[in-house]
């Protein structure tokens, strides 16, 4: 009985890695030309947003520093920098969907209102 035993221990055993050699393992890197066209152009659309992040976050970061020297209220540039600064921090944790929504509320916080 034990070697009957033995034997289905081992069969098992060579089926398992037998199952585990056939996969390709997960942490092995793709072949070049395996890249899918959503993935390229996720990558796009990204590239395309960091590009809008850093142009308009320079734009209101010269248009903060113009309106310090023309004398704009105090609580209108303070809460454009706490817009900006928050945007920075944003981005830099890698959420770029959040630091471009802070920008145009930046954007928006120094547009006279009437």
């Amino acid at each position: 009985m034990r070697a009957v035993i033995a034997w289905c221990s081992a069969g098992a055993c060579a089926f398992i890695l037998a199952a585990c050699a056939s996969g390709k393992p997960a942490s092995a890197p793709e072949a070049p030309g395996e890249e899918t066209v959503s993935a390229l152009s996720d990558s796009l659309e990204t590239a395309a947003r960091e590009d809008l992040f850093v142009e308009e976050h320079a734009r209101l970061v010269r248009e903060i520093q113009m309106r310090k020297d023309t004398g704009t209220p105090d609580a209108l540039m303070l809460e454009a920098l706490a817009l900006v600064s928050a945007s920075e921090e944003m981005y830099l944790r890698g959420r770029l969907d959040i630091a471009v929504q802070l920008l145009d509320e930046a954007a928006r916080s120094l547009t006279p209102k009437r």
